[in-house]
């Protein structure tokens, strides 16, 4: 690596460091955080000659240059052999693979992470909330004593480790509890640990190790956020407990440890669910997707933007997507409808109730540009400041017959065979068949007489804009047709307050109240 290179490294090491730094309430509240992020700066398979680290040591912990208060034997020593914390050894070992033997790496996102004794007390010691710095520590295990107070195994095990050499190590006492008494489990090799509970303490050692996902599940259990180092990720961790007022707090950690698992079982339930009518399918839908969006919600940490749609117990008057149609429901009155692109576009319009749009916009929010496709900035552009950048004038941007010779000759076909059709039917006395192909005819009758002037020529469209109203138009006043044949007040409705034409909005009055869910 170049010096220049290396420059640019500790530039954001030194960016990382004033900014926690300059958020610190308390001193080291971001030590943890450094470690963490500052391995992540480090580029794979950084290292530095062992004489040159053992000078620059040598100078930065000297009794000149550094003052340790409290000194303790080793407190000045360089550790070749350091504690690599389990959910960052891969992180410390990149790049340095082909060089290493018997090493095992894990993470905390391995659900059988292995953390040794060692490792959780140092980062206990460390951490905001469970940490030397904090007084909670001794709240918890104070409290764990008065919900034991009628247990001797707990009396007897506090008086013990009053006596003990390690009585002021509150950490240590902790975990002490947490396995010995409470049922955490701890292991040495892959073997669990058993003890006499009454003397285990004389007989006790460092050397055991615990699993990630238990001390998880056994924290939650009992209420009481997670160690930042190990669990950086999790809603309910201390730093987040700390950055929350209990109430907020402990808000969060239910909706994650008790309400998020109810929810997903929930959830499953009502997928299995297959439903035997459009009203069950609406509700399926609804509660589907309320149930989403609660889940969402609560593993981002984010509650869902406020919103002034009424919910699906306010009001009768829905228009709900279900993937491939439509479940419409007003004042009581329910139909299916295909998925069409006139529904999408009066879809929108309700969702956005007394909003004027511009035809463009309407077409485009329902119709996304692709990638390389000419948009309405590009529109605006003459010849020539498309061509500076190696683009043409669209189809759309010249006058052109909506109707070309082959669409004429193919919609002539059609109707000639639908008349056979309607003949056939009349001759065997099939109304409902006959009254069928009546229907297609008038159709395509109609949208030909749209697309064409006097004397049965095709109309021309002068620009996209003008192609593009009219197609929007021709689409919702389409499928309002085919609302007002299976729910005619809705049809009618819409047909009065849905205003189409180069500004289109739907402005009902007084004001109406709908549930929707659209695909977005």
């Amino acid at each position: 690596m170049l010096p220049k290179e290396w420059d640019i490294v500790c530039a954001d090491l030194d960016a990382l460091n004033k900014t926690l730094n300059a958020t610190e309430t308390v001193e080291n509240q971001h030590y943890q955080i450094w470690r963490r992020e500052s391995i992540k700066t480090l580029p794979p398979a950084t290292f530095v000659w062992l004489d040159d680290l053992e000078a620059a040591w040598k100078t930065a912990f000297s009794k000149e240059r550094m003052h340790i208060m409290d000194e303790r034997p080793g407190d000045r020593q360089l550790n070749l052999t350091p504690m690599i914390p389990s959910n960052v050894a891969n992180l410390v070992y990149e790049g340095f693979e082909p060089f290493l033997t018997n090493t095992k790496s894990s993470s905390n996102s391995d659900q059988t992470a292995i953390v040794r004794f060692e490792e959780l007390h140092h980062y206990l010691m460390l951490d905001p909330f469970y940490g030397v710095e904090s007084a909670a520590t001794e709240s918890v295990i104070n409290g764990i004593y008065r919900e034991n107070a009628d247990n001797q195994l707990f009396q007897q095990f506090s008086h013990r480790f009053s006596l003990a050499p390690c009585k002021t190590d509150k950490q240590r006492h902790l975990i002490y509890l947490w396995c010995g008494l409470m049922g955490l489990h701890a292991y040495r090799g892959e073997q669990p640990l058993n003890w006499d509970r009454e003397d285990y303490l004389e007989h006790w050692t460092d050397d055991f190790d615990l699993e990630l996902n238990e001390i998880k599940t056994f924290l939650r259990k009992h209420n009481w956020p997670l160690p930042t180092w190990f669990f950086p990720d999790d809603v309910d961790n201390t730093e987040r407990k700390m950055a929350l007022d209990d109430k907020e707090f402990e808000t969060a950690f239910h909706d994650f440890a008790v309400t998020l698992p109810q929810l997903e079982k929930e959830l499953a339930e009502i997928e299995a669910i297959q439903p035997h009518s459009m009203k069950e399918r609406r509700e399926k839908f609804i509660e589907k997707n309320q149930i989403e969006q609660q889940i969402i919600a609560i593993k981002t940490g984010h509650n869902p933007q406020p919103t002034d749609q009424p919910t699906a117990t306010e009001t009768q008057n829905s228009f709900i997507f279900t993937g491939d149609h439509w479940d419409i429901t007003y004042e009581g009155n329910s139909r299916t409808f295909k998925n069409t692109l006139g529904m999408r576009y009066i879809a929108w319009l309700i969702e956005n109730q007394g909003k004027e749009v511009f035809v463009t916009d309407l077409y485009y929010a329902i119709n996304p540009l692709e990638a390389g496709t000419t948009d309405p900035v590009h529109s605006k552009m003459s010849s020539k400041e498309l061509e500076a950048l190696n683009l043409s004038v669209g189809i759309f941007d010249n006058p052109e017959e909506i109707l070309t010779p082959e669409e004429k000759a193919r919609f002539n076909a059609e109707i000639t065979k639908i008349k056979d059709r309607i003949e056939d039917a009349e001759e065997l006395g099939d109304i409902e068949t006959k009254e069928k192909y009546e229907s297609q005819l008038e159709e395509i009758s109609h949208y030909i007489a749209t697309q064409t002037g006097l004397g049965g020529k095709s109309r021309k469209t002068p620009n996209s804009i003008e192609k593009i109203r009219i197609s929007v138009t021709k689409r919702i006043k389409g499928d309002l047709k085919k609302i007002i044949n299976f729910i005619p007040d809705l049809g009618h409705h819409l047909d009065k307050a849905i205003q189409t034409g180069t500004a289109l909005q739907y402005t009902p009055h007084p004001h109406v109240s709908w549930y929707l869910l659209r695909n977005k």
